[in-house]
């Protein structure tokens, strides 16, 4: 059975913190991840889900709220 995985996740802007997420999913054969507050800005949302190839997703990204933000991601294989 595939691993479930919860993360509190800040920076998922940031290049290096969407490989280290990726590489923890992979190591440990995630076929469930969930990413809270990640916080992703609206102009980064291509770049984040193309980091993370292979898995489909889900956002509750409104870009018309206040901030724009993704918060909680949840991502499966």
């Amino acid at each position: 059975m595939d691993n479930i995985i919860t993360w509190n996740v800040r920076g998922m802007n940031a290049l290096n913190k969407q490989t280290d997420v990726q590489s923890f999913c992979w190591r440990n054969d995630a076929g469930l991840a969930r990413l809270v507050e990640a916080k992703v800005r609206h102009v980064s949302l291509v770049n984040v889900t193309q980091s993370f190839q292979g898995m489909q997703h889900f956002v509750n990204h409104n870009a018309h709220g206040n901030d724009g933000i993704g918060r909680i991601w949840v991502m499966w294989r």
